[in-house]
């Protein structure tokens, strides 16, 4: 993919938005980390990410045992359900895929 990240977020969440730290470490593959100054999205790293810098406040890293289930995303093998509703496309899991963050440190 042309950014090698999945992205996601709280649309339920009671926050509007979520303020930028000031230790934003450099993004690299299984980081999890807000996407944009503010707003309640995040996105996963599937590779480092030099270009962006201290651009992004990393808060998580997704375990490397669990980073497979990541990239099946990406090279096709896990079963989407798609809706192209906007564009970007818009995707939903068909079955719920499971994986685990620590918090970044």
């Amino acid at each position: 993919p042309p950014y090698a990240l999945v992205q996601g977020g709280f649309p339920n969440a009671r926050i509007q938005h979520v303020e930028r730290e000031a230790h934003r470490p450099p993004v690299k593959r299984g980081s999890v980390a807000w996407a944009g100054p503010r707003g309640i999205h995040f996105f996963i790293a599937l590779a480092d990410h030099p270009e962006w810098k201290e651009e992004h406040t990393v808060w998580g890293t997704v375990m490397e045992e669990d980073m497979p289930l990541l990239d099946a995303l990406v090279d096709g093998s896990h079963r989407l359900k798609v809706l192209e509703q906007n564009v970007p496309v818009v995707t939903n899991f068909v079955e719920p895929m499971h994986f685990r963050i620590r918090e970044y440190s």
